[in-house]
């Protein structure tokens, strides 16, 4: 009579399983801790207004949030005209959104070739 033999029992297989995913999480918070690291250094140092207090460059900070679902990366203004620079002026002294264009694509890669090891 032939049966089924396992290498590796359902309950170790779940648990790998589960020890993946959880070890993915941890890269996927470090990779975005990283990130928001970088990408703070690159929004201050490449803000495309001259400065007069330096108030707004040294205001462009990041966060990261963690949810039971999601990571998010947050890059911010701290000072109240930070939402003219953005959107004044055509945009053209925006520093967020290509900030965040440049860097999302840093932090899939890293993800997937994480993903991939």
């Amino acid at each position: 009579m032939s049966g089924l033999v396992w290498e590796r029992s359902p309950s170790q297989l779940a648990d790998a399983i589960e020890k993946y995913a959880e070890d993915i999480l941890i890269l996927a918070h470090t990779a975005a801790e990283e990130i928001a690291k970088s990408m703070q250094e690159y929004a201050q140092s490449t803000a495309p207004w001259n400065d007069i207090t330096g108030d707004a460059r040294a205001g462009l900070l990041t966060t990261v949030i963690i949810t039971s679902d999601s990571i998010t990366i947050v890059l911010y203004h701290t000072v109240y005209y930070g939402l003219f620079l953005e959107v004044s002026n055509g945009g053209k002294y925006r520093v967020i959104l290509p900030t965040v264009v440049t860097f999302a694509a840093l932090y899939f890669a890293m993800m997937k070739a994480a993903m991939s090891a």
